[in-house]
């Protein structure tokens, strides 16, 4: 850490996600103060983490922020604001009122804080000034929520098409997961269609393909790429057939077809199990006859009944037993079939109308498998 520095900037120039990326990677401590509109937040950074915020928009107030949430009463919130004064806060007048337990009082501030935070995000415009200097968090309600996932969630709400166009660059531009990931990958909460994303990126792919065949919409797709570019989780590459970009391997290959189909079972498991209850044990009993035709490649596969993916390692481990000639054409026709025991599902549980928006779905797909 660098005491005493002072830097300050417009966020024109660097968008708070990334700002704050930067300062999780060199766990900087200090106040981030954000100016816009003649309002000021400030974020309180502990060795790279968020751990508190400050407005002075008053509709982020703890007292407008529990009347918007339902959890008091205008009566009780215009009682309570009337007796504010110096050293008497609205949250401990709520209490002594009765509105609030101290418990239900530390849950409301947490959660005003993170809303404090999250709206930051979609800023277009503003200015930052970052002091790096320790400060106190004996009386302050402190939040833990790791930097990653707090940036993930944050830019989940920016809906500027000029910024997210910006962070990405236009559909020629190519992607692909960086070569070694960031360890809190692990410990991110992305949902399917993150995931499904970030799987098809693995040996690189232009922005305008990943469009074609995402299951977002072609806004919500460019904004998941921000995300993950900004998440360090995927990079910008040399188009393909350049010199600098090296082939792939047969691994790699074998693990980007299998991605590409975990990416198909995964939407449909989701699909299907909202859809109707019973899905998972027929998914389970429709499988029995593959593991029975499939051996060591349907092995350990319980991650296909508990969330729709099937788990690569024991893949690539079951195929290292078979000759190469044979490797590929087993594990297509291995893949092809859980598939087709899928989308029998699909025919027999969903409606007519939503087994057909499906099977357009899968067509769309057909094309990276």
């Amino acid at each position: 850490m660098r005491e005493g520095l002072h830097i300050s900037g417009d966020l024109a120039d660097i968008r708070l996600p990334v700002l704050l990326m930067s300062l999780y990677k060199s766990r900087e401590t200090g106040i981030l103060y954000v100016q816009y509109l003649g309002f000021r937040k400030a974020l309180y950074i502990q060795e790279g983490q968020v751990v508190f915020a400050t407005s002075s928009n008053p509709d982020e107030r703890l007292g407008e922020f529990l009347l918007r949430r339902g959890i008091i009463t205008i009566e009780q919130y215009l009682d309570s604001a009337a007796l504010i004064r110096p050293g008497r806060r609205q949250g401990e007048i709520l209490i002594e009122q009765g509105a609030l337990t101290p418990e239900s009082l530390v849950d409301g501030v947490r959660d005003q804080v993170y809303e404090i935070i999250f709206n930051l995000f979609t800023l277009t415009m503003g200015s930052y000034s970052l002091e790096m200097d320790e400060f106190d968090t004996m009386d302050l309600i402190t939040i833990t929520m790791e930097m990653p996932h707090l940036v993930l969630t944050g830019m989940k709400r920016v809906q500027s098409w000029n910024t997210i166009h910006a962070g990405v660059g236009r559909p020629e531009t190519r992607v692909r997961c960086v070569a070694t990931p960031p360890p809190y990958l692990s410990r991110l909460d992305l949902d399917t269609d993150e995931e499904h994303i970030l799987g098809l990126c693995r040996t690189g792919m232009e922005v305008g393909r990943l469009l074609d065949v995402s299951y977002q919409n072609q806004f919500e797709t460019y904004r998941t790429i921000w995300i993950l570019l900004v998440l360090g989780l995927i990079e910008k590459a040399p188009p393909s057939g350049k010199v600098s970009d090296a082939p792939a391997d047969d691994a790699h290959d074998t693990e980007t077809i299998i991605e590409n189909y975990n990416g198909m079972f995964a939407y449909l498991y989701r699909e299907l199990s909202s859809a109707d209850p019973e899905f998972t044990s027929k998914l389970e009993e429709g499988f029995g006859p593959i593991r029975e035709a499939y051996g060591p490649l349907a092995e350990n596969q319980d991650g296909l009944f508990s969330y729709g993916r099937l788990d690569i390692d024991y893949i690539l481990s079951a195929l290292h037993r078979l000759s190469e000639e044979e490797r590929e054409p087993r594990l297509r026709s291995f893949l092809d079939e859980i598939l087709y025991a899928f989308m029998f599902l699909v025919e027999s549980c969903l409606p007519p109308e939503e087994a057909a928006r499906l099977r357009e779905y899968l067509k769309k797909q057909s094309t990276l498998t």
